[in-house]
């Protein structure tokens, strides 16, 4: 994995610099910076715990569209603050931005 495959996945989880260095990286934000720019090499564990989370949220992205296009309406209930765990709120916000935006899905008022 690259550093700019690394920015997107980082962009598309919803997840800041110092989110994905403190929680997934254990490094500092400069560290994390370097990564991203390719100036240092990234460390294998970050590879594997990224390319987990891209394949989490793919699962999850792919179970909703096919509820959607069996005509299920979904609604979705938008997480504004996380409960225990950052990762899977950012993740959980990033999924439902992409369910209303692109796939119509409704959120809960």
């Amino acid at each position: 994995m690259n550093g700019l495959k690394l920015k997107m996945i980082r962009e598309l989880l919803g997840l800041s610099i110092a989110e994905a260095a403190e929680y997934i990286g254990g490094v500092s934000k400069r560290s994390w910076e370097y990564w991203e720019k390719d100036d240092r090499t990234l460390k294998p564990d970050v590879i594997e715990k990224m390319n987990s989370l891209l394949q989490q949220y793919n699962d999850k992205l792919f179970t909703a569209v096919e509820e959607i296009k069996k005509g299920k309406p979904l609604t979705l209930h938008y997480p504004t603050t996380p409960n225990t765990d950052i990762i899977e709120w950012r993740l959980t916000q990033s999924l439902m931005r992409v369910l209303v935006c692109c796939y119509g899905a409704e959120l809960a008022k």
